[in-house]
Formats: structure tokens, sequence, C-alpha cells
């Protein structure tokens, strides 16, 4: 489980930016997807996701009034590289990418 705290509204309520930081930890970790991602905006506010893996799987759910994302990332093996380092950090959303970066530059 990884928690995200301090993004913008903005970029938490938006299925797109989400989406595109799944599919790029996704990349990122040397995972594969199977099937099709599913994203669901919900009419108030936050966006929930899940990404099928043969590793087994991703899902994202977050609150944007509170700035606040929790993501779990379950795999069979261990990525390449492993995301975060053993998930020990703080991770931020760089405004200026589409990737979850944590404190020590990982994606």
């Amino acid at each position: 489980l990884l928690e995200v705290r301090d993004v913008s509204l903005e970029r938490l309520n938006s299925t797109a930016d989400v989406l595109a930081s799944m599919l790029a930890a996704v990349e990122a970790g040397g995972l594969t997807l199977v099937g099709e991602p599913m994203m669901q905006q919900f009419p108030v506010m936050g966006v929930s996701g899940i990404l099928l893996l043969s590793e087994s799987h991703i899902s994202v759910h977050t609150w944007p009034e509170h700035g606040y994302a929790a993501i779990d990332l379950f795999t069979c093996g261990v990525p390449a590289p492993a995301l975060c380092g053993p998930f020990a950090g703080v991770a931020h959303f760089k405004s200026s990418d589409a990737a979850w970066r944590c404190d020590d530059g990982s994606v």
C-alpha cells in the first residue's frame, strides 16, 4: 500500500491523470497489463481505478478534497525496478509528468 499526500485537487480528480500514472507505474515496474483499465470518475469528486496484471493488480482510490490517494500494488515476484524501493518513502505526484514519484526518485 502506498499513500500519496499533498496532491492537487485537479490531478487527483482527473481520470486521465490517474490512469496515466497507473500505466507509468506498470511500465516502470516491468509489469504486464491484462485487458482494459477499469476507471470510475465519481459525480461529486474522486477517481477509482484498477488494472489487472498478469502479476496481480494495481488499484487507486483518490480523495481530491484531501489531496490524498491510496494505491495498492500486488505482484507475484519482484518488479524490476522495485517501485518506490520497498514502499518505505512518501510519494509525490509531480505536476510536470504523469508518474508517481518516490522520494528516492524512482517511479
